[in-house]
């Protein structure tokens, strides 16, 4: 007898529990966050390549620093410097078959601060099987740029070659986080100068940048 007692005890035990239907509004997470950023500091640093300005291509390392107010929310403050030269368009304009100079400037330094917003945290399953985890933000940036003009020949005597601009830039970035800590940042970044040029009017330009490097995430002590 009490051997089938607990046979019909252990029976019951296996039985699927109904937990009801979950709706899709209910769920909130997927998973725990296997990399919190609320309160950390972010120190990095990586490469930035301009590839789309009319007349230059630059290329520039670039540093930043910043802290985490919360999940979504971080100011950030960056510092880019780099050099450039004459793209395909210059090469063109100005050999013998048209021979026009026209008036270029090319990225020199930078430094803007502003916010990042990061609304998802997601995860990525890649061909090898290893799930990586990764957010998507979005920064807003203000600050300035300097530039320098290409063909000094360009200047009105006296002139200066330099053009300090102010500058406002918003893109689009992922951190993909890594399991040994820090995490490998990717962002497309546009900013729009408004510049001042060696003929004596204000232009805008925009620099489109390509920025790609590593950032260490300290967690609060």
């Amino acid at each position: 007898m009490i051997t089938l007692l607990s046979l019909v005890g252990i029976a019951h035990a296996q039985d699927p529990i109904d937990l009801g239907v979950l709706r899709n509004e209910e769920i909130k997470v997927v998973q725990a966050r296997l990399y919190p950023k609320d309160g950390s500091s972010e120190l990095g640093g990586g490469l930035m390549l301009l590839p789309v300005e009319a007349y230059t291509l630059g290329f520039a390392g670039e540093f930043w620093y910043g802290q985490h107010l919360s999940e979504t929310l971080a100011w950030t403050a960056r510092l880019g410097a780099g050099w450039h030269t004459g793209n395909g368009h210059w090469g063109e304009l100005t050999s013998p078959a048209y021979g026009v100079v026209p008036e270029a400037y090319g990225y020199v330094a930078s430094l803007m601060g502003g916010a990042e917003w990061a609304p998802i945290y997601a995860k990525m399953a890649w061909t090898d099987g290893r799930v990586r985890h990764n957010d998507l933000y979005v920064p807003l940036l203000v600050g300035g740029t300097v530039e320098r003009i290409v063909e000094d020949e360009l200047l009105e005597s006296g002139g200066s070659p330099w053009s300090i601009a102010p500058t406002i830039g918003v893109g689009i970035g992922t951190r993909v986080f890594r399991v040994k800590g820090g995490a490998i940042k990717v962002e497309i970044r546009d900013d729009v100068l408004v510049q001042p040029r060696a003929s004596g009017v204000w232009r805008p330009k925009q620099n489109i940048g390509v920025h790609v490097g590593y950032a260490s995430l300290k967690a609060p002590e």
